[in-house]
């Protein structure tokens, strides 16, 4: 691997490899062990990054699930992921964790993001283009509190 100070030219053809766009991207609402349950439906869309997890540990999981994981717009493995969750309000993810960071962005509507369980348990609510960055380890959960009529963008 070269120093990042080497600088590198790229031509267009291999830097257009490292652009989606949003009208392209390819959902998944499966791959994850809470996907079949009605209150955690959710479409999942792999941006850049989530290859699956380099383990045969059914307890560990990309954090889009082995479909969407299976379909990056910009399939990359530099130590960086990023992905979208679509959900309807009321919906998403059941309580989980990481072996990696998890940094979420809502895009449209509210979302309120839970962190630890039982007594411990800590939310924020986050508006549009907020951002939340959850370490290693830390139980979390993500959910589509929107009570407006930007509901219906959000679906």
């Amino acid at each position: 691997m070269s120093d990042w100070k080497d600088i590198r030219n790229w031509s267009r053809e291999e830097m257009m490899k490292r652009v989606a766009r949003f009208k392209d991207l390819k959902g998944s609402d499966g791959g994850l062990p809470d996907s079949p349950l009605p209150e955690c439906r959710r479409k999942l869309y792999a941006v850049i990054g989530f290859q699956p997890p380099m383990t045969d540990n059914a307890a560990t999981t990309s954090p889009v699930g082995a479909d969407a994981s299976a379909m990056p717009a910009i399939a990359i493995a530099e130590g960086f992921n990023l992905g979208y969750c679509k959900a309807k309000p009321g919906k998403g993810p059941l309580m989980h964790n990481h072996d990696t960071n998890e940094t979420f962005i809502p895009i449209t509507g509210k979302w309120r993001c839970e962190w630890n369980e039982g007594r411990a348990m800590q939310h924020v609510d986050l508006n549009p283009l907020d951002v939340i960055s959850l370490p290693v380890g830390v139980a979390r959960r993500f959910m589509n509190v929107t009570t407006t009529s930007r509901a219906e963008s959000t679906s």
